[in-house]
């Protein structure tokens, strides 16, 4: 991730705590949140102790100024120590997810790909070499990578989100882009998916008095946009099994666009209403 990324950035961290370890966990959290709030960047905290129903999860979200004030604190001594003194607390290691807010004119290239068995690991270096090829090259703001999970998610899902769609396009045409896949093929069971999104296609349009906050959009758009990805690709490869790649393409980035612009979204918008206007 550029450690000048523009826009916002959130961190979300999940901790299950031990039987027991309540008061204790609750001290440490305090004295967690007095140190973040005075390093550089913090913009918000918020928490949310378990729900009645008897969970031990603590959710504490953090907002800060950039990607970059954000993973220096991430990584800070301060924190490092902090962490290691509140794990006697916890069942296991806590969940962290990251999210980046990028800027308004922003495009995301979302991949998607069904990887042959015992590839994973091949496949992750050839993805960092292409993330290194698109940071070198220009726009790159965020790059993530979702594992394949087992009976949940069977494809493996890149994210590569760009400035503007120009640097996107740059990316898509270079030489290094087409060098990078040319080295997956071999690792692939079945044609790339790919998709392109910006703007989120006034979706949230009506949400809330100035809109959603983006990282809440963010996680809307996926909620949605991975399972629609998962029924088209079923469908698709059911009814044209032998299409070719560009077909693919094309295929399922209109399908998808259509059917989160005119069903998926638009229930969900409705469904997330209050929790998206908070």
């Amino acid at each position: 991730m550029d450690q000048d990324a523009a826009g916002e950035a959130t961190v979300v961290v999940s901790r299950r705590v031990r039987p027991g370890e309540t008061r204790n966990f609750e001290r440490w959290l305090h004295r967690l949140q007095r140190a973040v709030e005075q390093a550089p960047g913090h913009v918000a905290t918020t928490v949310r102790p378990p729900d009645s129903d008897g969970s031990s999860e603590w959710v504490v979200l953090y907002r800060f100024r950039s990607a970059g004030d954000l993973d220096n604190w991430l990584c800070s001594a301060k924190r490092l120590a902090l962490v290691e003194a509140g794990a006697a607390y916890l069942v296991d290691q806590p969940v962290e997810q990251r999210i980046l807010h990028p800027g308004p004119d922003s495009v995301t290239l979302v991949s998607a790909v069904r990887l042959r068995h015992g590839t994973a690991e091949r496949h992750r270096l050839l993805h960092e070499r292409g993330v290194a090829d698109a940071r070198q090259m220009g726009g790159l703001i965020r790059a993530e990578l979702i594992p394949a999970c087992v009976n949940a998610q069977p494809d493996t899902v890149a994210v590569m989100t760009f400035r503007s769609r120009a640097q996107l396009d740059r990316w898509l045409e270079s030489a290094e882009r087409r060098a990078v896949l040319d080295d997956m093929a071999e690792l692939l069971d079945r044609p790339r998916t790919i998709n392109i999104v910006g703007g989120y296609a006034g979706w949230f349009a009506g949400s809330g008095t100035g809109g959603p906050k983006r990282w809440k959009q963010a996680v809307a758009v996926v909620a949605g946009l991975i399972p629609v990805s998962l029924a088209v690709t079923v469908v698709r490869e059911a009814v044209l099994p032998a299409a070719p790649t560009l077909a693919v393409v094309v295929i399922n980035a209109v399908v998808n666009v259509v059917l989160l612009t005119w069903v998926v979204m638009p229930v969900l918008t409705r469904a997330l209403r209050s929790w998206l206007a908070r």
